[in-house]
């Protein structure tokens, strides 16, 4: 019985080492602008790939992280936004 025990636990203890935490691969990418983003992504798709294809992926790669709020939008409509709140915060604050 405790041999059984002691090859159930290995085995709950591989599986759990094997298995990537979710937020891991996210971390890295925290905080980071568009434009990193893109510049990073194309480092990472192989060379081979066409340029057309390797564009049309980056774009969709970093639509969904900027819809998951993983990379910074600094286009001017999310800056103008960014720069109201802050103004209101402020105004928030002192008032």
């Amino acid at each position: 019985m405790k041999r059984v025990i002691i090859v159930a636990a290995v085995i709950v203890l591989a599986v759990a080492l094997s298995k990537k935490r979710p937020g891991d691969g996210q971390s890295q990418w925290q905080g980071m602008t568009e434009d990193e983003a893109r510049q990073r992504l194309d480092e990472r798709l192989p060379s081979k790939m066409p340029a057309p294809a390797k564009s049309a992926l980056t774009e969709k790669i970093v639509g969904q992280m900027k819809d998951k709020g993983v990379v910074i939008d600094l286009t001017d409509d999310a800056m103008a936004a960014e720069s109201a709140a802050a103004v209101d915060d402020g105004a928030a604050a002192t008032g």
